[in-house]
């Protein structure tokens, strides 16, 4: 494939959940060098992709009205989109110029949502959540731990936690 490929991935609301799907993002930045991305996320998962390498734009869907994806959809419906990806299983690529979709469906009992994810892309493997760190806010993160000021204490789940279940 030659040229560019953009690629529209609509990351879910909820941060936890953008986190566990940002695997199958990860495995489309690394399997298609030619793509450019723009992410849409809210609030509190938009700013997890700000250092998507090769990201064109970052739209932040402030609210979850009707009006608001009338908006979004004003946005992104003059690009005629390789791909297609809404991890929030709404009916706006279905309406978007593309090439391919791929929308995540209703949770499956027992699936997580990491297995979700890679299903929705029809991936053979599940890759695990991926971030991407730029040198910038990497730099920003260790300034806010300060160097020599003694051990760190990180409070995590127990050894017994299975993780947060939808229903």
């Amino acid at each position: 494939m030659h040229g560019r490929f953009p690629i529209l991935y609509i990351a879910e609301a909820d941060a936890e959940e953008a986190v566990l799907s940002s695997g199958a993002l990860a495995q489309l930045v690394e399997a298609i060098p030619q793509a450019t991305f723009t992410v849409v996320g809210s609030p509190a998962s938009a700013p997890l992709f700000a250092d998507l390498p090769r990201l064109q734009r970052l739209i932040t869907l402030d609210r979850d009205g009707r009006w608001d994806w009338i908006a979004l959809w004003n946005q992104v419906r003059e690009t005629n989109w390789g791909l297609v990806v809404d991890m929030r299983g709404s009916t706006l690529s279905g309406k978007l110029r593309r090439q391919r979709r791929a929308v995540k469906d209703k949770a499956a009992p027992g699936l997580h949502l990491v297995e979700q994810a890679a299903r929705t892309l029809q991936l053979d493997e599940i890759p695990a959540p991926k971030l991407f760190i730029s040198r910038d806010t990497q730099e920003a993160a260790d300034a806010l731990i300060p160097s020599g000021s003694g051990p760190i204490l990180a409070i995590g789940p127990g050894a017994d936690w299975i993780g947060k279940r939808w229903p």
